[in-house]
Formats: structure tokens, C-alpha cells, sequence
């Protein structure tokens, strides 16, 4: 919607104003087909953000393709998404489950890790970031010595943590995007063992001050070993657009609204660029679009 208001506040799409047809995916796979259905059908829409999880955007790619309508993917981040033929249609701002694992492994060559564990929420792209992670650790000379999934749901996690007191490993990556990071993340540094063990969150909750807080509140110096993988360079332009999004909405800045605010922007570019709406017209103009945006 942010982005919409400054498209339509300097001219709109092609000299016309634009706006937002939001409908909600559902909270299951087998829900995400039915409101874009209804979004083609009822409303002839060609271009869409969304959806949200990797298992909704697979469910939807061949109905989206067939029907040539762009989608611009911005918290979904699996590259097995991207692949002939669907993806001359998709574009996505976020960072694939590849960039995921160059961070995790970057940040463990940074500390001088030989070996790690990885653990993550139970869900397609984790297993991909998990995949990604320790091919392209081995081929740095680091061991991936464990790999273990929860589900989302989860709230203890002492088995996993006893085990990783255990193995005493060099380092432990984390992909857990919710309060489930946060529950870990409070157990984890409960253990004396592993509270000195560096851990590195790639997706979490804990960039956020007052869950960090919550977490040396449960534990004294409970962040003292935590590491996080931002998926944005917080920018000028970042910090800007965060204040915009506070003031708007009371919504902090994070990743996913960043991502957003630029999928719409270069959307609206493309659609500008090729002077129509036709989407293979656009799809072509968004192949040459370079854009800098918050996210």
C-alpha cells in the first residue's frame, strides 16, 4: 500500500491510478489456489504479489503460468521455484534459499568454525537452505555435522539441545522465523554448554529489540553469542522507509515489508517501461529494470 500511494502520488501506471485486490492464501497449501482463481476469474488481474509460503506459490505457478499473470514472490525464497517454464512469469526481491546459505557459511568461515549443526522450522525452503548449506560448506572444508528439523509449532527443544551440549560442535545455524526462535533461543542459552557455542539466526525474531530483550530477561547475557543474518543492508533508504512504515502503520521494519514495498516498485516500473499491460511485454521490461530499494 506504501508503494502504491507513492506510484499514484507522482502519476500512477501509465498515466492511470492504481490500487490493491487483497485476498487471503489461507493457512494451508490446499487453500492458496482458491482466492487467486477467484483473483483471474472475477477480476481479470494480471499482475500479483504473493503468495506468501514456497508450498502456496507451488500450488498456484501452474495456474499463474497458464494464465501468463506475473508474480513477484517477496517473503517466498526457494530456487527450485524459479525454473522453466514458470519462470518467465515469476520474479522475486527477496534473497533465495542459496543466499541463505552463502551468509550461513560466510559467517562460519568468519569465526573460524571447522564444523557446525544446523537445525531449522520444519518447511520446504528450510530443507533447501539445509541442502545448500552443507554442499557449499564442504566445499569451504567445513563438516555440517548434524541436521535436524522441528516443527513450527514447537516449543521445547531440550532433546536437541542436550544433543548439541554433547556434540559440542564449533558453531549452530538456526532457521527458525517465529516465536519458535525465540523459545529456542531462551532453552539455548539456558544450557551452560551451549550458551558459549556461537549461533547464528538466519531468519528470526531476534532482530527485533524487544524479543532480543525478552531473551536476556529469561536469561542474564542470553544474546551475548547470538549472531543474525540480515537479509537486507539496512540502508538510508531502509531506515526512511521503516520510519514511514512506524508512523503509517506501527509496524517496525523488517525484511518482508522492504521486499514488498519493492516488488511493487519495480512492477510498476516495468509496466511504465513497456508502455502496456501485456505481460509478456512486462516480464521482458522487468529482465532490464536495476533497482535500489529499502529492502
Amino acid at each position: 500500500q506504501l508503494a502504491v500511494n507513492y506510484i499514484n502520488s507522482h502519476g500512477g501506471i501509465l498515466g492511470h491510478k492504481v490500487g490493491l485486490i487483497v485476498k487471503d492464501e489461507g493457512s494451508t497449501t490446499q487453500t492458496a489456489l482458491t482466492p487467486v482463481e477467484t483473483l483471474v476469474g472475477n477480476y481479470h488481474i494480471q499482475f500479483l504479489i504473493g503468495p506468501l509460503w514456497s508450498g502456496d506459490v507451488a500450488a498456484v505457478l501452474p495456474f499463474t503460468y497458464s494464465h501468463k499473470v506475473i508474480e513477484i514472490l517477496t517473503v517466498s525464497s526457494m530456487n527450485a521455484l524459479l525454473v522453466p517454464p514458470y519462470n518467465e512469469y515469476v520474479f522475486r526481491t527477496t534473497l533465495p534459499d542459496s543466499g541463505y546459505a552463502y551468509i550461513a557459511v560466510q559467517w562460519l568461515k568468519m569465526i573460524g568454525a571447522k564444523n557446525a549443526v544446523f537445525l531449522a522450522e520444519d518447511y520446504k525452503y528450510a530443507h533447501e537452505v539445509a541442502n545448500f548449506t552443507v554442499t557449499l560448506a564442504k566445499e569451504n572444508g567445513i563438516n555440517i555435522t548434524w541436521v535436524s528439523f522441528y516443527p513450527g509449532t514447537a516449543t521445547d527443544y531440550s532433546t536437541a539441545i542436550a544433543q548439541i551440549a554433547a556434540m559440542k560442535p564449533d558453531a549452530v545455524i538456526v532457521v527458525m522465523e517465529g516465536m519458535n526462535g525465540v523459545d529456542f533461543q531462551k532453552q539455548y542459552s539456558a544450557n551452560p554448554v551451549t550458551a558459549k557455542i556461537p549461533i547464528l539466526d538466519l531468519e528470526s525474531l531476534l532482530d527485533n529489540p524487544q524479543y532480543a530483550e525478552t531473551v536476556d530477561a529469561a536469561v542474564p547475557n542470553g544474546m551475548n553469542y547470538v549472531f543474525l543474518g540480515e537479509m537486507s543492508t539496512i540502508t538510508n533508504e531502509s531506515a526512511a522507509f521503516g520510519k514511514l512504515l512506524e508512523q503509517t502503520y506501527g509496524i517496525p521494519f523488517n525484511h518482508y515489508a522492504a521486499d514488498a514495498y519493492d516488488g511493487m516498485m519495480v512492477l510498476a516500473m516495468a509496466i511504465n517501461m513497456a508502455g502496456t499491460t501485456n505481460t509478456t511485454a512486462v516480464a521482458n521490461a522487468m529482465m532490464k529494470i536495476y533497482w535500489t530499494g529499502p529492502g
